[in-house]
């Protein structure tokens, strides 16, 4: 037995100790010797690689053999070495001479086509053979991040910075400055057409949080400007075209800057520039090989003259290299970004190296059948010796410094001792949170968070039970395996019509993998007849006070309810609810206004006759059932420890419906059967923006005994508010926002006939409004809705709008705004309504 244990130790010291070395060195200017950081250092014809940090420092773990190793940098002539390992590190110091650009033999007479445009053409025709060259690869990658904070302002929309706490530490704490984040990872990327990806994190470090699982993804790095365009969603809704698009002579002009030899091959440096500034374009060089027409490396800028979200600049780089004679695949590719908003300052970069690449995988069915990307739970146990040696590149000193410092201050940082502390400065509650955002009380140790609702929101108005306090508390426990339990009393009561409404809502999510959870509620409560509550509180006491609209129709329910959620399998969920309820109808007690003559007298509190000032409806029991179900066809979603992310789909997602009243249960008066259909999607119609629609359609297949609340409701609006509204019987996740219409009354088309109703909203993402010299600086988007319902009562009822969004009001809301004006239509009595709506326009 011990004789096997000794083999073992020796074969594994062998692995990591023989037949492993390293190759150290500078990369730096051989004028000027300094550093050149971030430079190309790969085995040619191979598939190790790696690049020089911000110091011009490399590290590449070879095992022992025979190697030519190339060193590569954006202007600068690249250089080969020839080296043999064998059990040992060396140190290989290269410096590098600035590429000399060959433009002698060109003449460009006045008027002439610069002869940069010849090559674009030639490498626009083999565009898409390159993209479609390779089918499949598989390939190891090594990803860094730093994000880094240079300046935080002591207060942000009037609210102080230093009751925002990043990294254990407040906002605007000095030591903060530097770098707020920083990781590593290393992940096995497999890639197959038409767009298939699977990735396996196996290894990650976070600095200063050893137990976490960094968010570096490779497929976040997978931009390839052989495709028309490129589509970056962290900072555009738009797309951006290549340099080599099929259109591309439409948004750029080109430069030729030189040419010069590499390895046999002949390198033209062209220059890219967007012909209107404000177009989705690239600005920079991308270097092309010479009769064979593809990209040899890419170092482009997207500015914020483009339009960008979040950050000022963004600057993209890749470089590849020959695999074959025939494929050259990335080897490196990097973001560096800055921004600067709200007066907070920073910048950041994520570096990829990829090796390792096998370009005729065998990959099976399941390949591609589970998690686009996972990371393993024993990922972040990796210790430094681990990380020294698969690091393709050193740490600068900042970051080396950065890990030491974050490291050692973690067991303090997350000691009881100091989050209490941090607990008894942050749990201070201040006037501000006490009359308006709410009140919450933090235990950071045991991850327990009490809160307590805002007085001025609590307050509401309404002419059934006058000035009414409803007073929100809660108690949220989360666990580190991504559980969750709720608790949630409400205190409800109207001075008017003295009624006192309590209840509380428990709900506990079991699974965060396939979204288990289970909730009881139960109490007294005041509701909308439309249970999708169409008008928010807060417009309703804005109408009844000031404008003697009271829109809000009530009754209030003794009640019980209960219900259970599951993703049965990939893209299924499965929602069950039951609820039992004594309905009692509710009338107007009150009549207070603070504007007096403006619409008149107030309406009774009967949707369906606003002039019956008594009951709307006989006392009565309920008991109802209900089972939904949410379709995502093949649903692409990532995988960490404890956490299922769900990243969408490609195809539209289909809710199924039904609700069953029961009578002769518990006293119940109902019976009834609703069943309703959704589609819905999201559409990417790259430089034309997105198309986002939903079609539903339903009704009663019996309705035999069913009260006015039981109805199907249409979302109608009254107020100047583009209300978002949340359907109860989406249960992908959590509860979705459904369409409305903007100008219809809000019990005009209720029903239990069968209906049909669509709604598409168009975002430009500034389309045409980037057309408009006058407009462009603002950044606004355009956006056009349609909404058409067809049932009983209505005929072919349809509202038309034309928006403007990311209406910013300076610091104080950049690009939140949206204004909408609508009217609507029905083939019988023509134009009805118009009338202008605002609401957030992202």
């Amino acid at each position: 037995m011990w004789r096997v244990a000794l083999s073992v130790f020796i074969l594994f010291f062998s692995y990591q100790f023989s037949w492993g070395n390293h190759v150290r060195g500078l990369v730096t200017d051989a004028v000027s010797h300094e550093p050149l950081p971030y430079a190309n250092v790969y085995v040619k014809a191979g598939q190790s690689g790696t690049v020089t940090n911000g110091n011009g420092a490399y590290d590449l773990y070879l095992p022992d053999g025979d190697y030519t190793i190339v060193f590569r940098y954006l202007g600068y002539r690249s250089t080969e070495k020839r080296i043999q390992l064998k059990q040992a590190d060396i140190e290989l110091n290269v410096e590098l001479f600035a590429e000399k650009m060959e433009l002698n033999t060109i003449t460009v007479k006045a008027g002439d086509e610069d002869p940069a445009y010849a090559i674009i053409r030639e490498a626009i025709k083999k565009r898409s053979y390159y993209q479609s060259q390779v089918n499949a690869y598989s390939c190891q990658v090594y990803i860094k991040g730093v994000q880094r904070l240079i300046e935080m302002p002591e207060r942000i929309m009037g609210l102080p910075t230093s009751n925002i706490v990043i990294n254990g530490m407040a906002a605007n704490d000095s030591n903060l400055q530097g770098i707020i984040y920083l990781s590593e990872s290393v992940s096995k990327f497999n890639y197959a057409v038409p767009g298939k990806i699977q990735e396996e994190m196996i290894s990650s470090r976070v600095s200063g949080k050893n137990n976490a699982f960094s968010y570096n993804k490779a497929s976040d790095m997978l931009f390839d400007f052989y495709e028309n365009k490129l589509h970056i969603d962290a900072i555009s809704e738009r797309d951006f075209i290549s340099p080599i698009a099929y259109n591309a002579m439409f948004y750029y002009r080109y430069k030729l800057l030189g040419a010069f030899v590499e390895d046999g091959y002949l390198i033209n440096k062209i220059q890219v520039i967007p012909k209107r500034k404000h177009d989705p374009c690239f600005s920079g060089n991308i270097y092309i090989v010479e009769k064979e027409w593809r990209l040899h490396s890419i170092n482009v800028v997207i500015t914020s003259n483009a339009q960008i979200d979040f950050v000022d600049t963004l600057r993209l780089q890749q470089v590849f290299a020959p695999l074959t004679k025939e494929v050259w695949m990335p080897v490196s590719n990097r973001f560096d970004f800055s921004f600067s908003v709200m007066g907070i300052r920073g910048n950041g970069y994520y570096q990829g190296i990829n090796s390792n690449y096998n370009l005729q995988p065998e990959f099976t069915k399941k390949t591609f059948s589970g998690p686009q990307w996972k990371v393993l739970e024993e990922s972040n146990k990796k210790d430094s010796v681990y990380w020294d040696s698969i690091r393709p590149y050193k740490l600068t000193e900042e970051e080396r410094t950065d890990y030491r410092k974050k490291d050692s201050l973690q067991t303090v940082l997350e000691s009881k001792t100091y989050l209490d502390s941090l607990d008894k400065k942050f749990n201070k509650p201040g006037v501000f949170s006490l009359l308006v955002s709410g009140y919450g009380y933090k235990n950071r140790y045991r991850k327990e968070v009490w809160s307590i609702s805002g007085l001025a929101p609590s307050f509401q108005f309404n002419t059934v039970e006058g000035a009414v306090i409803n007073l929100n508390m809660s108690y949220d426990k989360r666990t580190e395996s991504k559980q969750r339990f709720f608790l949630s009393p409400t205190f409800r009561y109207g001075f008017s019509n003295r009624h006192f409404n309590p209840k509380l809502l428990a709900y506990k999510l079991l699974n965060n993998e396939n979204f288990t959870s289970i909730f009881i509620n139960g109490g007294s409560d005041v509701m909308q007849f439309n249970n999708q509550q169409p008008i928010t509180p807060f417009l309703n006491t804005f109408y009844t006070l000031l404008n003697e609209q009271n829109f809000m129709k009530t009754y209030e329910k003794v009640f019980v309810r209960g219900g259970y959620r599951k993703e049965v399998t990939n893209g299924v969920y499965l929602r069950t609810e039951a609820e039992w309820a004594h309905r009692y109808a509710l009338q107007n007690t009150s009549y207070y206004k603070l504007v007096d003559d403006v619409y008149g007298d107030f309406t009774s509190n009967d949707p369906r006759d606003t002039a019956n000032h008594g009951p709307s409806f006989k006392p009565h029991q309920a008991f109802s059932v209900t089972l939904s179900a949410v379709f995502r066809f093949k649903q692409t979603y990532d995988l960490r420890p404890n956490q299922k992310i769900i990243t969408g789909s490609k195809y539209p997602s289909l809710t199924l419906y039904y609700k069953k009243g029961i009578s002769q249960i518990a006293g119940s008066g109902v019976n009834y059967d609703f069943i309703r259909a959704m589609v819905k999607d999201d559409v990417h119609l790259g430089l034309w923006g997105t198309l986002s629609y939903q079609i539903t359609a339903g009704g009663f297949v019996n309705a035999r005994n069913m009260y006015f609340m039981d109805y199907y409701h249409v979302n109608g609006n009254r107020t100047f508010a583009l209300n978002k509204l949340k359907d109860p019987g989406d249960v992908g996740g959590e509860q979705a926002t459904i369409a409305g219409f903007m100008l219809c009354d809000y019990y005009v088309f209720s029903t239990t006939k069968p209906f049909f109703e669509a709604h598409a909203e168009h975002h430009f993402n500034g389309f045409l409004v980037n057309k408009l010299p006058l407009l462009r600086k603002t950044r606004l988007q355009e956006v056009v809705d349609v909404h058409y319902l067809l049932c009983n009562q209505s005929t072919n009822y349809t509202e038309l709008s034309i928006g403007i969004e990311h209406i910013g009001l300076g610091d104080f809301m950049p690009g939140f705004l949206r204004i909408d004006y609508v009217s609507s239509f029905t083939t019988v009595y023509g134009q009805l309504r118009h009338g202008i709506r605002f609401g957030l326009g992202f």
